[in-house]
């Protein structure tokens, strides 16, 4: 009933000045009539506001019908699609209508190719980033190698400078493989219960060597807490929130410290990790998520891209859980991350 009578009302807006023509006509018949017979007048405006309101009955019930016929003509057109193709019915259509849809759709077609070639460059270069980073992996490998067998034959300085290249190049690979594969249509996430404890270890141990140069200690507060989750998009937020600690950590801090804890309340579990680095200024905080951002320390920010705890954010988003970022400026800062707490049957 709300529908039709919403329907009635807009044909009526979009018709109101033939019912105010109509209107007009009355008045000038009534007042003809009482001019020529003001005896008769009465019956006969009687009969005019009669027929005029079955004229307006049947304008507007042909306006409701014509109104829904033209509704359904429509929706089939969209349901079938490739609306330049079709051979659109001029007697459900007028002129001007039919030139309005065959010029949409001329834009429809050509808004779809351009989508289907965006669609389609975005795959190739998709494909493109992995086998370029797969690829990668190889050299970075002998590298890696090369760099463990012949450590005699290098001074201890070279060595740490090739390590540290070596170290970089893997984690700039796994951040590009990531972010290209973020806003993919289909991931290749298993969410599965995994440790906690099992998964931090994993990723300490590949920065160890970034770890033992700056002399930082890991401290790993974690108990036996479990959670769901994909265990490699885990360890990728991880391994970018680690390095960011690394990073900010000055060499001036004496007792440098990074500190995974975790927490299990009744509907999620929090895991913080904290350093007592140099920490984030108010003003910067609110930014520390978003593309790019790095902040105006001088000390640091030329040597990063801005990206880690971007793709922190983006991947927490993409596996449903949110991150949550703290600090106090010169005492440290802490990244939160939460897991929704899922029972088992």
């Amino acid at each position: 009933m709300r529908e039709k009578s919403r329907i009635l009302g807009e044909l009526f807006w979009e018709n109101k000045w033939k019912c105010f023509l109509f209107a007009g006509l009355d008045l000038l018949c009534f007042w003809t009539v009482w001019l020529i017979d003001d005896k008769k007048a009465e019956a006969l405006v009687m009969l005019i506001l009669l027929f005029t309101a079955v004229l307006l009955t049947g304008f507007f019930v042909g306006l409701y019908g014509r109104y829904w016929r033209k509704k359904e003509y429509l929706e089939s057109l969209l349901e079938e699609g490739e609306i330049w193709e079709k051979h659109l019915d001029a007697k459900m259509l007028s002129y001007h209508e039919i030139y309005l849809l065959q010029e949409l759709g001329k834009k429809l077609r050509d808004s779809q190719s351009r989508e289907k070639q965006l669609e389609t460059e975005k795959k190739d270069q998709s494909e493109y980033i992995e086998t370029w980073v797969h690829e990668m992996k190889t050299p970075v490998a002998l590298c890696t190698l090369i760099l463990d067998n012949r450590k005699e034959e290098m001074s201890r300085e070279v060595y740490q400078r090739m390590r540290h290249v070596n170290g970089k190049l893997q984690e700039y690979a796994e951040q590009i493989l990531y972010y290209s594969r973020l806003h993919c249509e289909h991931k290749d996430y298993i969410f599965q219960r995994i440790s906690l404890q099992e998964c931090i270890e994993n990723v300490v141990e590949d920065y160890g060597y970034f770890l033992e140069e700056k002399q930082i200690k890991v401290d790993l507060k974690l108990g036996d807490i479990e959670v769901h989750i994909d265990r490699k998009g885990l360890e990728f937020m991880l391994a970018q929130i680690l390095s960011n600690s690394i990073t900010y950590l000055p060499a001036s801090v004496l007792e440098k410290e990074i500190v995974f804890e975790a927490e299990e309340k009744e509907k999620e579990i929090i895991l913080s990790v904290r350093d007592n680095g140099i920490g984030v200024k108010p003003s910067d905080l609110p930014f520390v998520f978003e593309k790019g951002f790095s902040g105006d320390n001088q000390e640091v920010n030329k040597k990063t891209t801005g990206m880690g705890l971007y793709l922190v954010r983006e991947m927490a988003e993409s596996l449903m859980l949110t991150c949550e970022a703290r600090s106090e400026y010169g005492e440290g800062f802490q990244v939160d991350i939460r897991f929704p707490v899922v029972r088992e049957r």
